[in-house]
């Protein structure tokens, strides 16, 4: 899996009238994760439809933690529909 963290060490300098002061620090940036992978429908009911992903390829240097799930009827706009956590 590609790791998208930006990480390097930055200088902050603190200027007044009196005074410099100095300080160096870590600094880690998050990117966000790219979308899952093609959708597969597993079953369909009368009632539901059950549906799997993969991973993206892309995880925005941190641990997925769930999806959104949205549906769209033709001349429609998308609508969400529930949130799904991982299971591990």
């Amino acid at each position: 899996m590609h790791n998208s963290m930006r990480t390097g060490i930055y200088d902050i300098i603190l200027k007044t009238l009196k005074n410099i002061d100095k300080s160096v620090f870590p600094f880690h940036l998050l990117v966000e994760a790219g979308a899952p992978g093609t959708p597969n429908v597993d079953e369909i009911t009368k009632k539901n439809a059950t549906i799997s992903w993969t991973k993206p390829r892309d995880d925005g240097g941190s641990k997925i933690q769930g999806y959104v799930v949205e549906k769209k009827k033709i001349g429609e706009d998308w609508m969400e529909c529930m949130e799904v956590g991982i299971e591990e």
